[in-house]
């Protein structure tokens, strides 16, 4: 386990110059960030092998969306050729971007398969309940305005 690592599973934060706007949904990421900031001035060795681990540990993340939209589409094994078409490119922006907003699943590219987008490919009630699920546990996390008063000294 390396420095990084290790002060991040202890809780210390390492302040960022470009990655503290993700502190509030992604703490971890956001000290990764800021180590990541120590070590590309003085030590680019050092941040390119830090590099490669967050890319591995992306990776992984995108085999998680990927089994997700895998048990989906075993679920519903009469898929249409389109649907899994819509599937892969949800999957894909997911893997990508790590989460989406409902309203861009009418906006392109998932409009280009259906004008109507996702209510367009998906008749299925049950389908787009169980996909808006999928979709949900790939969202940041927020706390509600109840939870964060319990922060306030």
């Amino acid at each position: 386990m390396g420095v990084a690592e290790h002060l991040v599973m202890n809780g210390i934060i390492m302040k960022s110059i470009n990655f503290e706007f993700l502190r509030d949904n992604w703490p971890e990421l956001a000290s990764r960030g800021g180590f990541a900031e120590q070590y590309a001035l003085p030590d680019p060795q050092s941040s390119l092998v830090k590099l490669r681990s967050f890319r591995s540990s992306i990776g992984m993340e995108a085999k998680m969306v990927n089994e997700r939209f895998v048990e989906f589409i075993s679920a519903y094994p009469a898929l249409t050729s389109t649907q899994v078409s819509f599937l892969n490119l949800l999957n894909n922006h997911i893997s990508r971007y790590g989460s989406i907003e409902i309203e861009q699943l009418y906006e392109p590219p998932f409009t280009t398969l259906n004008s109507d987008g996702l209510d367009g490919v998906f008749i299925d009630e049950d389908m787009v309940e169980n996909l808006i699920r999928i979709i949900d546990t790939f969202r940041p996390q927020t706390m509600s305005w109840k939870e964060s008063l319990n922060d306030i000294p």
